[in-house]
């Protein structure tokens, strides 16, 4: 039953994405004239990648109030474009300095830093006139109320100032309450807004607003427990000798984590050693988040690890013919179709790497500067060049050469 509640929600982001993706383009065409690198650098910004799941917000509650698909998906792009100019300037070295977005160069990396700037900017004010447009919804209030509501989420009441807080903050350790309230304006309150979005269309009335879009007062046990409760520290010294015991034994491959999760599963609660170890989880957890909170560095690790792994995904549903969607019951088949995706998926990224090496080498010999920044912000994710859908041919004759790696000529910076 999980397994296929997963796969139908997968299923209906993915082709609520795909709605809100078209919606873009369609808001998004290329100009002529000067402006076009600008527009250009916006599209590379908001198009094609992320999970969308602001829009989808927008979109599921829109679907609630029985708000038409188009009007629905245009807020829901001025939300992904509001999203995209965070992330544009977010990026930019005077902020987090991240060179890679989702797999792929960040906007200033791909273009430069006054572009991305200006990017920035101009998504920002699109997302707005999306929302003033007559386009998106008939009655002038209903749009008066979409703009109001952005930019309280967006301004020094919602995101902008949540950043202000992390950046005030950094290398500091937050109470628990500074922390909701910084990751509830910096992050919560755009994710808020795009539920609340679908109401104001759907001209909902005000409870109805307010169970969709909780206010101050609301409170969520299963993150208020990461910061209450005492550690039960006697417990901890008394049973460390068999928590060793249990370690040591798992490395040297005398019981395995599989096993061991099975007992302690069955003895539960009236086992003093489970609730050594669920002491000591706490304990490490605790560390973790005080690591989290406090150090820019690890945030921005996490981050970066969690953007490969969702570049990889988003690369991989790409592969996959006729979707992400596993369409078979069968636990076998289903194991099958991912092997097979996953193997095609890296079967296609060494092509890619291969070429990129190719390239480079030749970049070298030509007499162009390769440097570390540059081979970083290549990515194995492209696609472009691919055509899924094309006519092949297959000649059992025309064999590929070996492969030959060679270190990357760096050029020597003095």
């Amino acid at each position: 039953m999980l397994a296929q509640v997963q796969t139908d929600v997968r299923a209906a982001l993915a082709e609520q994405a795909a709605v809100v993706e078209q919606a873009l383009d369609t808001l998004l065409p290329l100009p002529d004239g000067h402006e076009l690198r600008l527009v250009e650098a916006m599209r590379y910004a908001a198009l094609g990648g992320g999970k969308r799941m602001r829009a989808f917000l927008v979109m599921e509650v829109s679907a609630l109030f029985g708000v038409a698909t188009t009007s629905a998906a245009r807020v829901a792009a001025s939300v992904e474009m509001l999203h995209a100019y965070s992330l544009v300037h977010d990026d930019l070295p005077a902020m987090d300095d991240d060179d890679v977005r989702r797999g792929q160069p960040s906007t200033h990396k791909r273009f430069d830093e006054a572009t991305a700037i200006l990017a920035g900017d101009a998504l920002q004010a699109l997302a707005f006139e999306v929302l003033a447009d007559p386009d998106t919804h008939s009655d002038p209030q209903a749009r008066c109320e979409l703009v109001a509501a952005l930019g309280v989420a967006s301004g020094a009441r919602g995101m902008a100032g949540g950043q202000m807080i992390d950046m005030a903050t950094e290398g500091q350790v937050l109470t628990a309450g500074e922390v909701a309230r910084l990751q509830a304006l910096k992050t919560g309150r755009l994710i808020q807004y795009s539920a609340e979005a679908g109401a104001i269309l759907g001209r909902a009335p005000a409870p109805l607003r307010t169970h969709i879009a909780p206010g101050k007062g609301t409170r969520y046990g299963h993150i208020d427990a990461l910061f209450t409760g005492d550690i039960d520290w006697d417990l901890i010294a008394t049973h460390a000798r068999d928590m060793i015991q249990v370690v040591l034994s798992i490395q040297a491959g005398r019981v395995m984590p599989s096993m061991l999760l099975r007992k302690l599963g069955t003895y539960s609660r009236r086992s003093l050693l489970y609730r050594a170890l669920r002491e000591l989880g706490r304990v490490e957890r605790t560390l973790f988040l005080l690591r989290f909170f406090s150090s820019a560095e690890v945030r921005r690790g996490i981050r970066a690890e969690t953007t490969k792994i969702e570049a990889y995904n988003d690369f991989l549903d790409w592969v996959s013919f006729g979707g992400p969607v596993v369409k078979s019951g069968d636990p076998v088949e289903q194991e099958k179709q991912l092997k097979y995706a996953s193997l095609v998926a890296n079967a296609v990224m060494l092509s890619n790497v291969a070429d990129l090496t190719t390239v480079i080498g030749d970049m070298a010999r030509d007499g162009h500067p390769v440097t570390p920044t540059l081979v970083a912000s290549t990515s194995p994710y492209m696609r472009r060049h691919i055509l899924r859908f094309g006519q092949y041919a297959l000649d059992m004759d025309d064999l590929p050469g070996p492969l030959n790696p060679q270190p990357l000529p760096f050029e020597q910076i003095p």
